[in-house]
């Protein structure tokens, strides 16, 4: 058994929550209306340009101005998800873990068995984290010793 000591720098106790599926479905059906839009308003375009029709420059511009909405509220809403996702890593930032030491369980080929923390138990489930190497040999601690005996 060999160890390396880290430092974790983040800490969740649970995964970060993903999209929900509605959320999922707004943003795919604004998604389908922008490239809908999209084509139709080059297609209008370039018939413009082989006519000079005030109709057709009409649904340009309120083909245009949907988009524009559209991509205005699509952009809100990934800003309140972009926000919320910054605030869960500030607070795994500043969670009582961040800070804290643990060690990498090297097994004889290098491999990571596992990560624990300073007093050698294993992390919780679920646990989500971010760390940096500290010690690629540190000495062993008190619960290395006595699980080597």
């Amino acid at each position: 058994m060999k160890l390396v000591k880290i430092r974790f720098t983040e800490w969740r106790d649970q995964p970060a929550e993903h999209r929900s599926p509605i959320f999922q479905q707004q943003l795919d059906e604004w998604n389908t209306r922008i490239s809908v839009l999209t084509a139709a308003i080059a297609r209008m375009k370039d018939e413009q340009a082989h006519s000079d029709n005030e109709t057709l420059r009409q649904s340009i511009a309120r083909a245009t101005a949907d988009l524009e909405k559209i991509d205005a509220e699509r952009t809100m809403l990934l800003e309140v998800e972009s926000n919320a996702a910054k605030q869960g890593q500030e607070a795994a930032r500043r969670h009582r873990r961040a800070g804290t030491f643990g060690y990498q369980v090297l097994n004889d080929a290098g491999t990571v068995e596992k990560i624990v923390d300073a007093a050698g138990a294993e992390l919780p489930v679920g646990a989500v984290y971010s760390s940096l190497v500290v010690d690629l040999a540190p000495p062993l601690p008190a619960w290395a010793k006595k699980q080597k005996r």
